[in-house]
């Protein structure tokens, strides 16, 4: 079990990774600092299949505009076979 727990933490490491890139890519388009983003910035949760689909999306907003989202799938094909699947979509800015 600790092997598939290292094997998600990974991925999860990689995720945020990329999420802070797009992030700060997103600051310096803007022009942003950090104190901006400050209790301007909304995190919505779409937990598993709100959707209409199989993922558990996280979305951020600043003041209306799409930064990024954050998808999971979770793809359990056979007994103790799981593929974990996560994607980030840039917003239109």
């Amino acid at each position: 079990m600790s092997e598939l727990q290292e094997k998600l933490s990974a991925v999860s490491q990689n995720t945020v990774k990329l999420a802070d890139k797009i992030l700060l890519e997103y600051m310096q388009k803007k022009g942003l600092t950090i104190d901006d983003l400050q209790g301007n910035v909304e995190m919505q949760n779409y937990p598993y299949g709100i959707n209409g689909d199989d993922t558990v999306t996280l979305v951020y907003w600043y003041k209306d505009e799409l930064i990024l989202k954050v998808k999971q799938k979770i793809d359990i094909t056979q007994p103790l076979v799981t593929r974990c699947v996560m994607s980030i979509e840039k917003g239109d800015w």
